[in-house]
């Protein structure tokens, strides 16, 4: 689909008023153009950086990715659950498969922590991890330098920390002069 931008100008048409202008200061120019969203990316950005904060509040009841799980687990009786794309909220459901020792099946979430140092038996992958990704790359780079820049959460500092081993691992010559963690 081709991207589509809400437009925030002529919002006070046909009224003759702009008080949510003066009551609204928010701190961007009324008149540019946002991206939509959908709420899968709203809730994967939500997830990768707080795995166990609430996910939905719906009408008091609040559900974080660990919660939901093992409601289905538990409540629903399921037997294999699949998710998530976010290495965050992976991560944060990861002890509650192995609590109620039923397999989830992690895809495409790919941070190396998921099948490493934070797995448990009932885990599965089916993605790539970060340190597939990391090889692919460092075997491009013999020498010269590097510059990592990542988002500041689970894959992102996974995606770094994989890629300064792959560059060791691949014997790369590339010195690493920078690494940034951009806010989310």
């Amino acid at each position: 689909l081709p991207a589509r931008t809400v437009h925030t100008r002529g919002m006070d048409e046909g009224s003759g008023t702009e008080i949510w202008r003066t009551r609204y200061a928010h701190p961007c120019a009324w008149d540019q153009d946002f991206p939509l969203l959908a709420m899968t990316e709203l809730f994967a950005s939500a997830a990768a950086s707080r795995g166990d904060a609430p996910l939905v509040d719906f009408y008091g009841r609040q559900y974080s990715y660990r919660a939901m799980l093992a409601e289905a687990y538990g409540d629903d009786k399921v037997d294999i659950a699949v998710g998530t794309s976010s290495s965050g909220s992976a991560i944060a459901m990861l002890p509650v498969a192995a609590e109620y020792k039923k397999v989830l099946i992690v895809e495409p979430a790919v941070a190396d922590a998921i099948t490493a140092e934070k797995w448990n038996r009932y885990v599965f992958r089916t993605a790539r991890s970060s340190m597939q990704d990391g090889l692919a790359a460092a075997t491009t780079l013999k020498s010269g330098s590097v510059g990592f820049l990542a988002q500041d959460y689970a894959f992102g500092k996974d995606a770094i920390k994989a890629g300064k081993e792959a560059l060791a691992a691949t014997g790369s010559k590339a010195k690493v002069v920078a690494e940034e963690y951009a806010p989310q």
